[in-house]
């Protein structure tokens, strides 16, 4: 069964493209594989797909980071765009729940979102010389899904007198 498109579609598209790089095969699948992985990111209203769980996919500063500067950003990552009407916490920001252990200030008016809604950018100032393990542990996606697992980063702060450190 042939599936016919209108020539101005995406599908279309895809398809004429195929065909023209029909003899180079790893190519095909490439292309192929990429396209899939397109779709999978959209929902067929275009919005965020639902279809796999909300999730966190990085982390930063990566676990296991040292020398990290007593003014820094710690960034949450994830599969979706977070919903910023949820609300989690009696404490504003609401749409989320994170924790860290003591010798961390955070600077919850000074979070705010990038990279489209799905990167949460959480200011902190830290104490040098220390360990600090990040929990994040509950938000939305727009897709109304709770996270399905907690994501978690342990670091290490510079020293005094490094990195902007006191």
């Amino acid at each position: 069964m042939k599936a016919n498109f209108p020539s101005t579609s995406p599908a279309a598209a895809w398809i004429s493209a195929l065909r023209a790089i029909r003899a180079l095969p790893a190519l095909g699948v490439l292309v192929a594989l990429v396209f899939a992985l397109y779709l999978m990111g959209c929902s067929e209203e275009g919005g965020p797909n639902t279809t796999f769980p909300f999730r966190v996919v990085l982390i930063e500063p990566t676990p296991l980071s040292t020398n990290i500067p007593c003014t820094d950003t710690i960034r949450v990552t994830f599969n979706q765009p977070i919903d910023t009407t949820a609300v989690f916490d009696d404490v504003p920001p609401r749409y989320f729940v994170a924790g860290i252990n003591s010798g961390a200030a955070f600077d919850g008016p000074g979070t705010f979102l990038s990279n489209s809604g799905r990167t949460i950018n959480l200011p902190f100032t830290f104490q040098p010389s220390t360990n600090f393990t990040f929990s994040f542990l509950q938000a939305r996606g727009q897709g109304g899904e709770t996270l399905e697992t907690q994501a978690q980063t342990t670091f290490e702060t510079a020293p005094s007198g490094q990195q902007g450190c006191p």
